[in-house]
């Protein structure tokens, strides 16, 4: 459904970032990218703390380019997810948005100004397949029930797409001339962020600590009352939903592609398009051009039944709100009706919260926010339509259209209901002040150590610490220590 951004972004953000942006963004005061106080530099109210060639970066500026970030994975992963969901889970977010904006400084810098139009483009490369026009409807659907749920805006889009032109553009200028940096400086900056390093680590892990805690009935009791609120049973919800699976959809698909006369050309200019190093292997080797262009059907395939399923569940929606006003308020058999006129299965499902959602579906961030925030007693919906999703709401492998059954608020729960995880809590809260004491412990034999002008294995072993070495990484790798310890 993204079209030409989700198949260029990986190389092309490589071809452009690696070549500009390491050369002209100065976190001058990284402690202070947020506008804090963190000590050193001259950040100013309102201002991240970073700077491109000499001007600094406004928080309205940033807070623009993680808006516009958080649209990109939207497209590519099909779900909204928060940045401090994102910057938990290791996805770069910051980095990325100050990467977005030092492209667009280095567009302007070069004359680079994306017209309306252009932008328009790139919009129907996104959001529609090869060969197809952007429809108005189209456009008003995707702001109405893709933006507004994930709280943006159409000119925080507009702003993606205006970017995504100068990018594009960037990429012609680099190809054609490669004027903008030398194969020197390329060649530095590559080293920088490839060249691999390997480290040893003194680590310290809970597990190491466990089985040293005990714990009497009576400290755990208080340990309970005093974390009591943790053990509150969080706001759950149980809806009722009908489901608008893709998978029921791709014999459809599959017959509309056949059917497709310029289905062979489609192919071959999606494949010269995104380049035959685009199409890998589970071994990273290249495929052959006929299983690049299998490859291709199968995501064509994929997004015409992921729109057919959606054109089905907003069909499903609208005979859902079909005489439903203030006057004629939805009922709590709505669905159920509609859903037996179609032959359609409702299912139920138990109280699920909003970290884990209903088990037998794959649900996303989209699906438990708004089964959460179904409501019965709204004080100004007189229609009651509150308590169903009258828009089709995305899962990983579909779309629902679901209904409340019961809202449970946050309940206290008994000590006796949930002694076990008291247990577990109460020995990795003791286990991980044991480990830090150890780790502080050696941390200051350490400095010593080395003032003395002992090697760190030397001071590890007299210290009865066994290093622990990291597998090699660079600047553009990620090194997982629990992953690198049960390895040694």
């Amino acid at each position: 459904m993204i079209g030409t951004m989700r198949k260029h972004q990986q190389w092309l953000w490589a071809l452009i970032i690696i070549a500009t942006i390491v050369s002209f963004v100065w976190f001058f005061n990284p402690a202070s990218r947020y506008g804090g106080g963190g000590g050193g530099g001259d950040v100013r109210e309102g201002e991240t703390g970073a700077s491109i060639e000499g001007r600094a970066i406004s928080m309205e500026e940033f807070r623009d380019a993680i808006r516009e970030e958080l649209i990109i994975y939207r497209l590519q992963h099909n779900d909204w997810v928060s940045e401090e969901r994102l910057r938990q889970g290791g996805y770069p977010i910051d980095n990325r948005a100050y990467q977005r904006i030092a492209l667009d400084v280095k567009a302007k810098e070069l004359g680079i100004r994306p017209t309306r139009q252009a932008a328009a483009r790139v919009a129907e490369q996104m959001l529609v397949m090869p060969g197809e026009t952007l429809k108005p409807e189209q456009m008003k659907g995707f702001e109405d029930h893709v933006l507004a749920q994930g709280g943006m805006t159409p000119d925080d889009f507009t702003r993606v797409c205006l970017h995504q032109a100068a990018v594009q553009q960037l990429v012609a200028l680099f190809g054609m001339s490669g004027s903008l940096i030398t194969a020197k400086q390329a060649e530095t900056f590559y080293v920088r962020e490839n060249e691999p390093m390997v480290a040893e680590v003194a680590y310290f892990p809970l597990s190491n600590y466990m089985s040293q805690v005990s714990a009497s009935p009576k400290e755990l009791e208080g340990f309970f009352n005093t974390n009591a609120s943790s053990y509150h049973l969080p706001e759950r919800a149980s809806v009722e939903y009908v489901l608008f699976a893709t998978s029921n959809y791709l014999a459809a698909a599959e017959k509309e592609m056949n059917a497709n006369t310029n289905l062979s050309k489609i192919l071959d200019s999606e494949y010269l398009k995104r380049g035959a190093n685009s199409f890998k292997d589970d071994n990273d080797k290249v495929l052959s051009a006929d299983a690049a262009k299998a490859k291709i059907k199968d995501e064509i395939r994929e997004q015409i039944a992921g729109r057919d399923a959606r054109t089905n569940a907003l069909a499903f929606c609208q005979e859902l709100g079909q005489g439903r006003d203030d006057e004629h308020p939805f009922t709590a058999d709505d669905l159920s009706r509609v859903a037996k006129a179609h032959g359609l299965k409702v299912v139920v499902t138990e109280p699920f919260d909003s970290r884990t959602g209903p088990k037998e579906l794959n649900t996303t961030v989209a699906f438990r926010r708004a089964a959460l925030s179904l409501t019965t007693n709204a004080p100004d919906d007189k229609s009651r339509s509150a308590m169903y999703t009258l828009s089709p709401v995305p899962i990983e492998d579909g779309f629902v259209v679901m209904g409340l059954k019961q809202h449970l608020g946050s309940q206290p729960q008994t000590f006796a209901q949930v002694q076990d995880k008291v247990m577990t809590d109460y020995k990795r809260e003791k286990a991980f002040y044991m480990a830090r004491n150890n780790g502080q412990s050696f941390y200051m034999n350490l400095m010593a150590g080395i003032a003395a002008g002992k090697s760190f294995d030397a001071i590890c072993t007299s210290n009865k610490v066994t290093p622990v070495t990291l597998p090699a990484f660079s600047l553009t790798t990620a090194t997982n220590l629990q992953r690198a310890s049960e390895l040694k």
